[in-house]
């Protein structure tokens, strides 16, 4: 999937713990069976690791530790 430039840029100007959060924005989509509401479009096992590839990339220390709260939640 290619990025858009407006998205990367956005993502990129972040630190990279917040860019790793905002990601996630970028992943809901409408629930069909039940309307008003939103869902994740893939597993949250699938977005944790695109997080965390992202984190690194963007240059973020000690991804385990700093994202663990998230994975938690």
């Amino acid at each position: 999937m290619k990025a858009k430039p407006a998205i990367w840029e956005r993502l990129t100007s972040q630190d990279p713990l917040r860019a790793a959060m905002s990601y996630t924005d970028y992943f809901w989509e409408d629930n069909p069976n039940d309307v008003g509401r939103r869902q994740r479009s893939m597993p949250d096992e699938q977005l944790f690791a695109l997080m965390t590839a992202l984190y690194e990339h963007l240059g973020g220390a000690d991804a385990e530790t700093k994202l663990g709260f998230w994975k938690r939640i």
